[in-house]
């Protein structure tokens, strides 16, 4: 042995040498015998992760899909007619923006939903009068429901508001006219 081991290291290395030496026949067999009845582990040469570990993956991962299932159903409903079974998810994502929106904000958004609602009563009125009927009045709430609440906003706020009501105002007689001109000839 060598004499800059110490103690340790010198136990080590004559361990070492007698694995480095050929077994006999009965040893080799031993240790093949018990090699073959061991089982291997489906997770061997990986690190084990803890059973909370997977479980919090697992709901993250469900969260997940969730959301980005809720996201797209929102998405797909924001072009619902009102008979569509959809249209109750696009009333509900209105309404959570409307919560969270600040006041002036709040009207903004009453006037865009009443202008995507006069918009699309437009596009289908030819083909599905009764929606697009339907539509001009839900657009009709909204543009309403501004006007009772235009005084809580400030003189600077409310002058802003106006001037996007009267253009949502123009858009909706110019809707109504259209729709009611297809309302006619069907």
């Amino acid at each position: 042995m060598n004499d800059d081991l110490s103690p340790v290291e010198s136990r080590l290395a004559s361990e070492l040498e007698g694995l480095v030496e050929d077994p006999d026949k009965a040893t080799r067999r031993s240790i093949m015998r018990a090699v073959r009845q061991k089982p291997i582990p489906l997770h061997a040469g990986r690190p084990r992760s803890h059973p909370t570990a997977r479980f919090v993956l697992a709901m993250v991962a469900a969260a997940a899909l969730l959301l980005m299932g809720a996201t797209a159903a929102l998405a797909g409903s924001s072009h619902a007619v009102p008979t569509s079974p959809a249209y109750g998810l696009r009333l509900a994502g209105e309404d959570v923006r409307l919560t969270f929106a600040q006041p002036k904000q709040r009207e903004e958004l009453r006037i865009g939903f009443a202008r995507d609602r006069f918009q699309q009563a437009r596009d289908i009125a030819r083909s599905d009068h009764d929606n697009a009927r339907l539509l001009v009045e839900g657009g009709h709430d909204y543009l309403a429901q501004v006007r009772s609440t235009l005084g809580s906003l400030s003189a600077d706020e409310q002058g802003e508001v106006e001037n996007e009501l009267d253009q949502a105002t123009q858009d909706e007689n110019d809707t109504q006219n259209q729709v009611g001109q297809h309302g006619q000839n069907n």
